[in-house]
């Protein structure tokens, strides 16, 4: 993959921000998680680029508006700017979680999407998750997979053991990740 190519699609809660049980629903419930900040920096630096995969079901269900989802996204780019880390695209879907529209093919739609849109070669690129929806969404779209144990992925992991699905790669968190994937 050319320098100009290398891209990398990240899950955001779990991944990026601290799980919430409610949701992150206004721009107070934003929080990073640790070593997101030298991550993004160290992508940043290696001119690496990013996209931020999001479904989020609450704006279907009415428990947040679009204008709330976009506050979201703009407080958690304010809080990284805040530390000289940028982070690319929010590729958004708002579809209903349900058997019609289940995360996972909703999110490899939005993965399939971003490749489209921007040429990515997905065959080569990482979407970084922390459930098992983020490691079947990869899957079916071509991506390869990297589970994070932040977020839900100590226990995403579990049940992963239990099912014998295995992603590509295993790590503590986004900045293990971004070190495995992406070495200097």
């Amino acid at each position: 993959m050319s320098p100009a190519d290398r891209c990398i699609l990240l899950d955001r809660d779990g991944v990026i921000t601290a799980v919430i049980p409610e949701g992150v629903k206004r721009p107070e419930d934003v929080l990073v998680l640790p070593f997101v900040v030298e991550a993004l920096c160290e992508l940043n630096r290696q001119g690496v680029r990013t996209y931020v995969i999001v479904h989020e079901p609450l704006v279907a269900d009415g428990k947040m508006t679009e204008a709330d989802l976009e506050a979201v996204h703009n407080r958690l780019r304010e809080v990284l700017q805040e530390h000289e880390a940028e982070l690319g695209e929010f590729v958004v879907a708002t579809l209903p979680d349900g058997p019609a529209t289940p995360a996972a093919k909703v999110k490899a739609g939005l993965l399939r999407k971003v490749g489209r849109e921007h040429s990515i070669k997905l065959a080569e690129t990482f979407y970084v998750g922390d459930e098992e929806a983020d490691l079947e969404a990869a899957k079916e779209a071509g991506c390869k997979s990297c589970i994070v144990r932040s977020g839900r992925g100590f226990r995403t992991l579990r049940r992963l053991a239990m099912t014998g699905a295995t992603p590509d790669l295993v790590t503590r968190d986004l900045f293990a990740a971004v070190a495995k994937i992406f070495p200097s």
